[in-house]
Order: structure tokens, then C-alpha cells, then sequence
């Protein structure tokens, strides 16, 4: 069976890769696996690793099913050449790397956005992986030593060097239509489906210089199984082992559930209703929005007119109805965009659960219960607000800021256009805004809750290694342990990296182009976005001081299960709250431009501040 692998945990497919040479594979006779050692054309032996695995006949594949985004199914060395005969690029990559270092040979995995392939040293040996004085090798290897290498330019010069030589490895397995003929793995094939071991070695050059795939992170073997201790699957696990079957240690509790192909089916059908409402909505609150501002240039509502004077940037004038109504426009689709997203990708599990689309658990029901009646508060509140604001505070307010109207038609000049406006506020705040405030809190506490259960099911779970006499390398049992923690608190900071963006984008459009449209009041609703940065910042702090305790209590159990020196000390080197922060940084850039949304918004609120710092000083 296929073993998972969690895309989170880039140091832990180096697992996967197996230094052993499978059964059904066999080295051609002119290659003398007790000689290996004394090989010096590493070329050569490449190129026969290569055309004996041509010969297996092996068959493309895409990657099997699997409903969880966040990881895939890798298959076994037994599944691509003897069961079933085909492998993915990750399947090949990752076998191609095992035999390599199987022969002793120095190979990398590489991982691209939507491939993998591999490279392998042309100077060096398995045995070399430190002890080589070659300056060339000390080089290379401290780009791989701390952490995987992501820099694509310092991997484009390794393999440009000539130091190491880089495999399309989908090249050894036949393919006719389900590889692309426009990128490097589909050009140049065979009658057969098979590339030659020639052009594997350009199509591997190519996806590193031309194919506009970038990378993602690239693994020296030896390193991870010699330096950082990961300890590789054997060929007898990968065989008989099903990583999903129950073991002697219960696995965490899941973040996220995965939902089955019904569920998955359903989930792409409420986020085509949610896009529908969602497109409905804009369509509509931009259209009453348009009828509002419309009447600035008529003579209805001249006090509105003078509340929005013609503008300038710079000495360029700007009419200051459509200024205004594009500003609008592009909250509208900010809004709209934002709130689909989230409630229709971000927290489709919680969506799904608040529509009763999915039976909750009896926990789930009490707190859905409560978001039921905070709710109905909510939008009984919003409908008071609306209906009072538009229909008496703001057109009083406006007759008040201008009362030389007073005397003509009332009605016409200070109500009349909020009449319009309130179905654009009804759209926007009752329709689109309150349930994605409520769902998303409820995803929020809901998974504080979930944080809750895993740190109290973790100490147990380590409990029962170090009380179990029949496990015979419960370091090692510890260490997954910790590595399963650890993927699920980095797909919990993944998950809410789009939240946090969106929201900073909101703030940061308000606050710089948008504020001008924005009464007092209506400024609340950003507030209510603080609010809910606020919130989700409240669990990433749970999580990253959770993260630092889990760190400190798995050191312990290190040492108390007795494990070596060194295994404690790499722990300690490779799993600080640093490296964790490097580890979101790295796969989320949602963090990225959310530091960036609020830079500018520093930037600009000290501008406002020296701007009116030296109006204060003339006066």
C-alpha cells in the first residue's frame, strides 16, 4: 500500500527513500555490487542504473487518490516494480534515489512545484558525505547540512558546475499522452514512451532552467539519513506495512478531518452555491451603490455632494462620484472574494458542519448551538443598526454637517439616497458579513479546542512508549511522534494564513485609498476585522508557545527512554521554535504579505502623523 507522507514535513520524505536495492531489481551483470565501492565513472553506473530500470516496463501514473490536499501517497519500491508496475515522478524520484544510494552513490531528491526528480554527485561517493577534504564537497554539503535547500540559484549552480549530474526520472518509465509534450519530461521520447538516458539528463537541466517550475526544497540523502539521524523505511516495512492500519501507538487527532469522496463531491457543490451567491451579491450591492452615488450628480442630496468635494491627485482632478464608487467597487469585490474563500475553501469542515451539511459530534452540537443563538443576536442587532442608521442617524447627520438644504425638499436631499444605500449595507453586512464573522470564529474556537485535545492526547501517547518493554527503538517512536505533532501545527499556521492576509488587505485598503469614503461609523467594520486578526493571532501564540512545551516535554522523554547523545542534541538543533517560525515562513506566503499589508500601514500612519505634526507647527 501506498505509505502517506505529509507535505509539510520536507525533512521527512527523506524516510521514504530506502538505501537498499529492492528484490525485484536487479543490477546488470557487468555491474559487481562488491566492486561498487572501488567505481570511479559514477556516469557510467548512472546510466546503468538507469537502463535497468528501463526494462521494467514501468508505466506513468498520476498520484492515487487521496482526499487530504496536505499530504500524498507514496508508493513502495514493490508496489512501482513488481505489484502494480507504475509510479508518479515523486514514486520514481524517490526510488531512483534509494538505488543510487544503495550503490553508494551521493544522490539529491528535488522537489519542484509539481514534479520531483533527482541528482546525483559526480565526484563523490556515499562514503564522502563528510569526511571528504575536497573543498568542492564541503561546499555543497553545508548548503544541504542545516535545512533543505530551497534556493533555487545555489542549485542551479551545483548542477551547471558539472558537480552534480541531474535525472528526469520519468524518463525510465513509458508514457505516450499523460505527460505534457510542452514541458521537459514529455519532449524527446521514444516510440516506446521512454526518454534516453541522454535526454534525461538535459530534460533534468531543463526543469531547473527552463520549465518555470520553481523550487520547492531539495534533500541531500546521505545527509538526512547520516547527519540528521532520519531513519529510513526498510524494504520488509514498505512492503507489509499500511501507515493508515492501527499500530501499538494511537495516531494524534487530525486538525482537519478529511472528507470522503460524498463529502468531497458535496464540498465542491456548496462552494459553487457560495461562488453563485457570492457573484449575485457583488452584482447587486454594486449596482444599489452606483444608484446611490448616482444621485451626487443630480439634485437630489446636495449636502452629499458637498460631504464628497471633487479631488485631486496631485494636479490631476478626480469626479468625485465615480473616485468614490470604484473605491466601493473594490471593497465589494475585497469583501466578496474574501468572505467566498473563507467560508468555501478556508473553513469548508466548519461551513459544512454550521449548515448541518455533516453530522457534528455531541461537542460540536453544544457550541454550534451557542453560535446559533449568538447569531440570531447578531442579525437582529445588524437590523436594528441598518434600518436606524440609515434611516434616521445618517441623514441627520448629514442635516446637521449641512442645514442650509433644510428649507427645500428634506426628504429629497438628506433621505432619499440612503434608501438606496441600505440594500447595499443589508447585502454586504447581513448576507455576506455575519455569517462569515460567525463561521470563522467558530472554526477559530473550535480549534483552539482541537489544540486542547491533541497537547493532552500527546502526553498520553508518549506515556505508553516509554511504559512499552516491547518496543525496541522507542527513541526513534518518539521522534514520529513529535514529527506527526509538528505537520499538524504546521498545517494548523498554513490554514490561517489566508485569513490573516485577507484581513491585513482589507486594513491596509481602508486605511490608505479607502478611508476618504468612510464615515466614523462606518469604520466599525474594520475594527471587526482587527478583531478577528486579534483572535486568529490568539491561536497562533496558543500554538507557537504549545509548539516550544511540546519541544522541552519531547526532550525529556528523549532522555528518559535513553536515547544517544547526539540523537538528543540533533533533536534539540532541528525542532527549536526558530526553525518552526522558518518552517511557516517557508510554506506559507500568506505570512509573508501579511507583515507586508501592515508595514504599509505603519508607513502610512506616520506620514498622517508628520503631515499633521507640521499643520499643528504653521498654526
Amino acid at each position: 500500500m501506498p505509505i502517506e507522507w505529509s507535505k509539510f514535513d520536507e525533512r521527512g520524505l527523506a524516510r521514504h527513500v530506502i538505501p537498499e536495492l529492492p528484490t525485484s531489481f536487479q543490477l546488470p551483470s557487468q555491474v559487481n555490487r562488491l566492486e561498487l565501492i572501488h567505481w570511479v565513472d559514477y556516469r557510467q553506473l548512472l546510466e546503468e542504473i538507469y537502463n535497468a530500470l528501463k526494462v521494467k516496463n514501468i508505466k506513468y501514473a498520476l498520484e492515487p487518490f487521496n482526499s487530504e490536499s496536505n499530504t500524498q501517497l507514496i508508493r513502495t519500491p514493490q508496489e512501482i516494480l513488481g505489484n502494480y508496475n507504475e509510479g508518479t515522478c515523486l514514486d520514481l524520484a524517490v526510488l531512483f534515489c534509494g538505488i543510487c544510494l544503495a550503490c553508494d552513490l551521493l544522490p539529491l531528491l528535488i522537489i519542484l512545484e509539481g514534479h520531483a526528480l533527482a541528482a546525483v554527485s559526480m565526484l563523490h561517493q556515499r562514503k564522502e558525505w563528510k569526511n571528504s577534504t575536497d573543498e568542492e564537497r564541503e561546499k555543497a554539503r553545508k548548503l544541504f547540512q542545516d535545512k533543505p535547500l530551497d534556493n533555487h540559484e545555489q542549485l542551479q549552480e551545483l548542477i551547471s558546475s558539472g558537480d552534480f549530474l541531474p535525472i528526469e526520472c520519468t524518463g525510465f518509465v513509458s508514457s505516450f499522452s499523460t505527460l505534457s509534450e510542452n514541458m521537459p519530461e514529455g519532449i524527446g521520447r521514444t516510440e516506446q514512451g521512454f526518454l534516453s538516458f541522454e535526454r534525461a539528463i538535459e530534460a533534468g537541466k531543463e526543469q531547473l532552467n527552463r520549465s518555470g517550475r520553481k523550487l520547492k526544497f531539495s534533500l541531500d540523502i546521505a545527509i538526512t539519513h547520516e547527519y540528521w539521524k532520519i531513519k529510513p523505511l526498510t524494504i520488509q516495512y514498505s512492503e507489509t506495512k499500511n501507515i493508515k492500519s492501527p499500530s501499538i501507538y494511537k495516531a494524534l487527532p487530525k486538525l482537519f478531518r478529511v472528507l470522503n469522496r460524498d463529502e468531497l463531491s458535496r464540498q465542491k457543490n456548496l462552494f459553487r452555491s457560495i461562488l453563485i451567491i457570492g457573484f449575485i451579491c457583488f452584482i447587486l450591492s454594486t449596482a444599489f451603490n452606483i444608484l446611490s452615488y448616482d444621485f451626487l450628480s443630480s439634485d437630489y442630496s446636495r449636502p452629499w455632494r458637498e460631504w464628497h468635494p471633487i479631488r485631486y491627485i496631485g494636479s490631476i482632478e478626480i469626479n468625485a462620484v465615480w473616485g468614490d464608487i470604484i473605491i466601493e467597487i473594490i471593497r465589494n469585490i475585497l469583501l466578496t472574494i474574501g468572505a467566498v474563500f473563507l467560508i468555501g475553501k478556508v473553513f469548508i469542515y466548519e461551513t459544512f458542519l454550521f449548515l448541518r451539511l455533516r453530522q457534528p459530534s455531541v461537542n460540536e452540537i453544544k457550541l454550534l448551538n451557542c453560535f446559533y443563538v449568538i447569531g440570531t443576536f447578531l442579525l437582529i442587532l445588524a437590523v436594528l443598526g441598518i434600518g436606524i442608521y440609515h434611516f434616521d442617524f445618517a441623514p441627520n447627520e448629514l442635516m446637521k454637517k449641512y442645514p442650509q438644504y433644510i428649507n427645500m425638499n428634506d426628504f429629497k436631499q438628506y433621505y432619499y439616497p440612503y434608501r438606496y444605500y441600505v440594500l447595499y449595507s443589508f447585502i454586504n453586512i447581513i448576507i455576506i458579513g455575519i455569517p462569515t464573522f460567525l463561521i470563522t470564529l467558530y472554526a477559530a474556537l473550535n480549534n483552539i479546542y482541537k489544540i486542547y485535545k491533541i497537547k493532552k492526547f500527546f502526553s498520553i501517547v508518549l506515556n505508553s512508549i516509554r511504559s512499552n518493554e516491547q518496543d525496541l527503538d522507542k527513541c526513534e517512536s518518539v521522534k514520529n511522534k513529535f514529527q506527526e505533532l509538528n505537520s499538524n501545527l504546521l498545517e494548523m499556521f498554513n490554514h490561517y494564513s489566508i485569513p490573516v492576509l485577507f484581513m491585513t488587505l482589507v486594513i491596509t485598503f481602508e486605511y490608505t485609498l479607502a478611508k476618504i469614503t468612510l464615515s466614523n461609523s462606518g469604520e466599525i467594520w474594520t475594527w471587526i476585522c482587527y478583531g478577528l486578526i486579534l483572535l486568529i493571532l490568539l491561536i497562533i501564540s496558543i500554538i507557537y508557545f504549545l509548539y516550544g512545551n511540546f519541544t522541552i516535554k519531547t526532550r525529556n522523554y528523549l532522555v528518559q527512554v535513553r536515547c544517544k547523545d547526539n540523537d538528543i542534541y540533533n533533536f534539540k538543533h532541528h525542532n527549536n521554535t526558530t526553525q518552526f517560525i522558518k518552517d511557516i515562513l517557508n510554506n506559507s506566503y500568506g505570512y509573508r504579505l501579511a507583515f507586508i499589508n501592515l508595514f504599509i500601514i505603519f508607513i502610512f500612519e506616520i506620514i498622517n502623523s508628520s503631515n499633521m505634526v507640521d499643520i499643528l507647527l504653521k498654526n
